[in-house]
């Protein structure tokens, strides 16, 4: 998810660490300046994706609680399966709205609020939800 400029921050951070193993007699070129804006950059992104990775579940949770509470049943378990296709009978996840900004770990962490919307269900079912 990051940005052309933050990846090149990054990188460049990856090369100062290795430069000492190179063992040439020339310095890195890079200045303590320059390694505390590159520090900065980074930092930037992974507070970046951590709050869009965040909203975008806060988003799911209230899209659900929206369909749930003014939708039929049937719109409600279409907007769930959009959200989290391994609940439909064939999965597809390419048809996840925002799974293509996301990394592998970043979209595990949206098994929370799939297991809790499956709970909350199964308990619905089961006859054993007190309001």
């Amino acid at each position: 998810m990051a940005n052309k400029t933050e990846k090149i921050a990054d990188q460049a951070l990856v090369s100062e660490e290795y430069w000492p193993n190179y063992k040439v007699d020339y310095p890195s070129g890079l200045t303590d300046d320059d390694r505390r804006v590159l520090r900065g950059l980074s930092m930037l992104t992974r507070s970046r994706e951590a709050n869009y990775v965040e909203i975008t579940k806060q988003y799911c949770q209230l899209h659900l609680h929206n369909t749930w509470t003014s939708s039929s049943v049937e719109q409600f378990i279409k907007i769930l399966r959009k959200y989290f296709p391994s609940l439909a009978p064939a999965t597809n996840q390419t048809n996840v709205p925002f799974s293509s900004k996301l990394s592998p770990a970043e979209l595990s962490s949206f098994a929370e609020l799939k297991r809790s919307w499956v709970e909350l269900i199964q308990q619905i079912t089961k006859g054993n939800f007190v309001q």
